[in-house]
């Protein structure tokens, strides 16, 4: 029945083009994903070691061996900074001017994720409804108070969009759908809820806030074996 509910909420968001928020029922995932998000904001801010401001920085080399596939960056920058300017190629995140963070802090960091090509991780850390797949790595831009760079189990800051454009994500490497599918964009808001968007482009999604985004597929579930009953021999 639940799957049967999602089904015709994904349709009807088709049709209208209006968002689909499916909220997180597994408490063990979104704690899993945290868990991620703490270890790989500490590693991101290793990078910074007298981190000029504005400067994007490469942290895929401070990842340890079983990060093998992700990728890791870090931008620090200045209190009001993204109220007043605009970041056109933060990776794949075109990030517009007018974003706020609360509470308010003298520093902050953006936090680039990139999960890669290898599924175990976006599957593990962020599961998808029951007949969806990964089509695309599952990107994340999380913002983290940057004052103290050795800091550690930090919470991350609320970032909105206070006005003017979306944040743009163009997704560099997206498998094809199958002809007559119709791909969806996927946002993991930072409580583990998922909200489902449609793609333009074929590789863009757009968002309000920051997180963690995708593009999935909805597949059908293939029918069931017919079962063909011989009638028995005559005694």
């Amino acid at each position: 029945m639940w799957i049967l509910s999602l089904l015709m909420i994904l349709i009807l968001s088709s049709l209208t083009g209006h968002q689909v928020v499916v909220m997180a029922d597994d408490a063990v995932s979104t704690a899993k994903a945290n868990s991620l998000d703490s270890s790989l904001q500490e590693y991101a801010y290793r990078a910074l070691v007298k981190p000029k401001i504005g400067t994007f920085y490469n942290a895929t080399t401070q990842l340890p061996s079983n990060f093998t596939g992700v990728t890791l960056a870090a931008l620090r920058l200045r209190s009001g900074s993204l109220r007043r300017y605009d970041i056109p190629n933060y990776n794949e995140f075109q990030i517009p001017k007018g974003l706020v963070q609360t509470p308010y802090v003298k520093r902050l960091v953006l936090v680039y994720q990139n999960l890669g090509n290898n599924n175990n991780w976006s599957s593990n850390y962020y599961p998808l409804p029951p007949n969806h797949t990964y089509l695309a790595p599952l990107l994340g831009l999380v913002a983290y108070n940057g004052s103290d760079l050795f800091a550690t189990n930090l919470s991350h800051l609320n970032l909105n969009v206070a006005a003017g454009h979306p944040i743009i994500v163009r997704f560099r490497n997206v498998k094809s759908p199958p002809p007559g599918t119709l791909p969806k964009c996927v946002r993991f808001d930072l409580f583990g809820a998922s909200h489902f968007t449609n793609v333009t482009g074929g590789n863009t999604c757009s968002t309000f806030q920051q997180g963690h985004f995708s593009i999935v597929l909805q597949y059908s579930t293939p029918p069931p074996p017919t079962i063909t009953i011989s009638p028995l021999p005559s005694p």
